[in-house]
């Protein structure tokens, strides 16, 4: 019985060697004939945000062309406004702790308020600057790509306005390091995404 316990230790030690010490196993062979470079309409270097526009693409199929437009832009809207008012909400809470005031919780609830509101204006007025109509003649269904910007001065502009107006938030605040706080956000969001 011992000598059956000792082989099948020293059969079981020789499997888990040999499973484990195989060397490096070759990665499969991808067909290079199955992968194709895509061509995707709106999208690519000239469609990236830079320093003065903030741009998305989106796309949207639909069984009616109109819709699939219309849809396409709406996505690119929401897309933009969720960008912006992630950026716009980070350096608003930065503005928001260097304000040191017994209204503070106040204050960052004026300024997250206002920012949302500057942020929706501004997205709705965002602009197409690239439109691309398909159709798939088997489905019969459309494919529309867009792709949108909305102007970074633009936005600096509307919350400069904005802040200027509002009592509280005016007390604490200087356009430049607004701005330069703004551009920075924006270069890091930039290159976070390259």
């Amino acid at each position: 019985m011992k000598n059956i316990n000792k082989i099948s230790l020293i059969f079981l030690g020789l499997t888990l060697a040999l499973t484990f010490c195989k060397g490096p196993q070759k990665a499969p062979n991808a067909n290079q004939k199955a992968i194709v470079d895509l061509d995707i309409p709106c999208l690519g270097p000239e469609y990236a945000s830079d320093e003065k526009y903030m741009r998305v693409s989106q796309s949207f199929t639909h069984v009616n062309m109109a819709e699939a437009k219309k849809l396409a832009i709406r996505l690119a809207n929401s897309q933009i406004a969720l960008d912006l008012d992630e950026a716009i909400s980070t350096i608003a809470d930065d503005w928001a702790k260097t304000v040191t005031k017994d209204t503070d919780q106040n204050y960052s609830a004026r300024m997250e308020d206002m920012t949302r509101t500057v942020v929706e204006e501004v997205s709705f007025r965002s602009r197409t600057i690239c439109e691309k109509l398909q159709q798939n003649t088997e489905t019969g269904k459309y494919l529309a790509y867009i792709a949108r910007e909305v102007s970074l001065e633009e936005l600096a502009n509307k919350m400069d306005e904005a802040i200027s107006q509002d009592e509280v938030l005016r007390i604490d605040y200087d356009y430049e390091k607004f701005k330069d706080q703004f551009n920075q956000e924006m270069d890091k969001r930039k290159k976070d995404n390259n």
